[in-house]
This record gives C-alpha cells, structure tokens and sequence, in this order.
C-alpha cells in the first residue's frame, strides 16, 4: 500500500509549483510575484522528498545489501529518463519547426552550467540536479565503504552531513567571490544544491538506523515545527527579499543557507506526514485522489510549463480576471488528462520493465546463492 503521506507531500510540491507558473496568466492585472515562494518551496520539497525515497534504496540496497550500481541506475534512469526524453523530442520538434533554438545539452543534463540554456525547456534544471545527486552519491558511498573500514552507520552519516556543510560552505564562498545572480547562478547551479536532496537521504539514515527515535517523536510537534518555520521563511522572502526580485541578488542568506533552512523545514515535515499513523490510516477519496496525483505528479511536472506558456500566448487578448481563471482551470484540466496518458501508456510500460528486470536479477542471486551453499 502507497504512503499517504508521501503522496500528500508529493501533491504538497506539484500543487505549488503549479501555483507559481500560473502566475504568466495574471501579471496583466497587477504584481503576482510574491507567488513565486510556491515555486521555491515546491522545487525544495520536491528535492527533499526525493532524497528520502532514493537514500532509502542506498541504505537498503547498496550500504545494507549486496545490491549493484548498474541494478540501481537501471530502476532509477527506467523510472525517470523514458518520459522525460519523450517530452524533451516533442518540445525540441516544435523548437525546430518554430525555428526557434534549443540545446542538445538538455540530453546531458549539463544545461545547468549555462545561463542561457535554462530558458529552454523551463522545468529541466530541477530534473539535471537530481540526476547528478543520483549519478553521484551512489558510487560515493561504495567507494567510502571500500576505502575506510568504518561502521556503516558511522560513515552514512558522517558523508550526509559532510555534503551538507560543504555545499553551504560552498555556497557562501562563491557568493562572496563570484557575486552571481540567486536564481541561475545558485538556485540552479548543480554542484551547490546537493544539500537540499541530501538532507532527504539523511532523513531516510535517521529512519533506518534510528527506528525508535524516528517512531517516537511527535507527527503533531514535527509538523507544528516544519510549517512554523516554513511560514518565517516565506515571510522573509516575500518581504524582506522582495519575493525574488533584484534585492535576492544582494542578499547573502537568500543565496546561501536560506535552501538549507526551507530544506530543514521539509525534512520534519516528511518525516511528519511519513510516520503519521492517523493519516496513512485513512482510506477513501482522500487517498485516491492523493494516490492519482502523486502517479502523475512527475507527467504534470514535466509537461505543465510548456503547456502553459503556449496557452498564456493564445489568451493575450483576454482582460478579465474571471475568464482568465477560467482559462487557468481549463488548462489544468488538460494537463492533467495528457499526463494521466504520459503516465498510463509511456510510464507505466517501462515501470514494469524496471520490476521484470529487477525480479530477473534478485531471481539470478538467490539461484548463485543457493548454489554457493551446495
């Protein structure tokens, strides 16, 4: 059975990013940009999230397991790459037939380490960091385990926190040195925003190695601590850092530690709504609706942006407030209905091939294991 609670955060993360990018419909009627926090909170929480997830198949598989690196890429590249290769062909074919540019880096994911790539294809930043943190912290911890005889428990921990200080460490250095602007030359810069995700991955640590502690504390306390300090920070960039406008790219915090405290935040909030018992208890509607949108979170996420933009310039000609949210409402329908079908007929194929394949090969193990044994 699904985690309710995974689904809701899941959900949480889509529904704000959302938010944010529908802010192109109403910038005619007047200043939406303190909307933008959606935006950053929803990416952070989306990062957060998928650290728990992947650093629970790290502990599970490769530091506690006698899983593979190619068994580990191959269920996440299966989970993540068909769909977005798909979408990346569909909107680079219109670029061209549009004769309007597009990068061959965004099929590297180093589109990240220019400016001026990150204009196309909107949404891909967030997807080429994840595929670094991926690409990279599996083969870090194996070669950490062969290289220093340490407790596992020891070495997971002390190279979660590691990667944490060093971003931020990082972060203020470069800020300090290079001056760049908050959004392309930090928010989206890869090698700076691995510890976002690793505060994920140190949560699945957390809940591996301390069961009773992480079952132990309060859902009610965590949740009350995360949205106590998610409400400041959101205070503090809407109106101390101008809601990301030019005065965020003279703020030191809000370059540097101010992800890691939205990052923070999520985490007990994860942990929250992970453990709530009351919550992955319940059953019903709320659990459907949450286990729909969740499946097709990722088809929303990869889609929406382009969808948006190419509606946002057939409605120009609109002046009302009324009829553009009715714009708004009918083009989230529509996403919705394309990526339940991006899920159903692209997705899902190369889900199952991941299960086949991964079946096929814990089949193979346990057929040399039980033969080692004779």
């Amino acid at each position: 059975m699904r985690n309710l609670g995974l689904d809701i955060a899941r959900s949480l993360a889509l529904l704000m990013v959302l938010v944010s990018h529908s802010r192109m419909f109403f910038t005619k009627f007047g200043d939406v940009q303190f909307l933008s926090f959606n935006g950053l909170l929803g990416v952070e929480l989306f990062f957060v999230l998928s650290g728990f997830l992947i650093g629970g198949i790290i502990i599970r598989d490769l530091i506690e397991g006698n899983g593979s690196l190619v068994n580990f890429y191959s269920r996440r590249w299966l989970r993540t790459l068909p769909a977005y290769f798909l979408v990346l062909s569909i909107v680079v074919i219109i670029s061209i037939w549009n004769q309007q540019k597009w990068y061959f880096q965004h099929y590297l994911f180093i589109q990240n380490f220019n400016y001026e790539q990150l204009g196309f294809f909107g949404v891909a930043w967030s997807l080429s960091i994840e595929e670094w943190f991926y690409l990279l912290t599996a083969p870090c911890f194996l070669i950490l385990m062969t290289i220093w005889k340490l407790n596992r428990k020891t070495l997971f921990f002390g190279f979660c926190i590691s990667v944490i200080l060093l971003s931020i460490a990082a972060k203020i250095i470069y800020t300090y040195q290079i001056n760049p602007p908050w959004d392309a030359g930090v928010r989206k810069q890869i090698f700076l925003r691995m510890d976002s995700l690793m505060f994920g991955v140190l949560l699945a640590g957390i809940r591996h190695y301390f069961k009773t502690f992480y079952e132990r504390i309060s859902s009610t306390h965590l949740f009350g601590v995360s949205l106590t300090i998610t409400i400041f920070l959101v205070l503090y960039y809407v109106f101390e850092l101008d809601s990301g406008k030019d005065r965020m790219n003279y703020s030191i915090i809000g370059r540097t530690i101010l992800f890691d405290a939205i990052s923070f935040g999520f985490m007990l909030m994860i942990w929250s709504l992970e453990k709530s018992k009351r919550l992955n208890n319940l059953k019903g509607r709320l659990r459907k609706v949450g286990s729909i949108i969740a499946l097709t979170s990722y088809a929303v996420y990869l889609i929406h942006l382009e969808i948006f933009s190419f509606v946002n310039q057939k409605v120009e000609s609109i002046h009302s407030i009324p009829s553009m949210f009715l714009v708004l409402f009918s083009t989230l329908v529509i996403t919705f209905i394309l990526a339940f079908g991006l899920h159903q007929y692209w997705e899902k194929p190369f889900m199952k091939l991941r299960e086949k394949r991964s079946t096929r090969v814990a089949n193979r193990k346990a057929t040399r294991l039980k033969t080692h044994r004779q």
